[in-house]
């Protein structure tokens, strides 16, 4: 991991291609500009988080029709 600091103005280059400037701040959030090639796909961590955890979820069971004849047949008796 790499952790470096930026000033209001300076930014970031990855690769050639890649630029991440630091445009404003306010407290302790700043305000970050992306500019990068229109293929290049960029998630903010906890969105990415997010989806990563969803896809490692095992898929949500599906139901599935039976003919009548595979069912239990029930017999139901009355209590007196």
């Amino acid at each position: 991991m790499l952790v470096l600091e930026r000033h209001l103005g300076e930014s970031l280059r990855i690769g050639h291609e890649i630029e991440l400037r630091v445009v404003s701040r306010q407290g302790d959030t700043i305000t970050l500009e992306l500019q990068a090639p229109e293929g290049v796909k960029a998630t903010v961590e906890r969105r990415y988080d997010s989806r990563r955890a969803a896809s490692q979820r095992p898929p949500a069971p599906q139901p599935v029709a039976l003919p009548p004849s595979t069912l239990p047949r029930l017999s139901l008796k009355r209590r007196a």
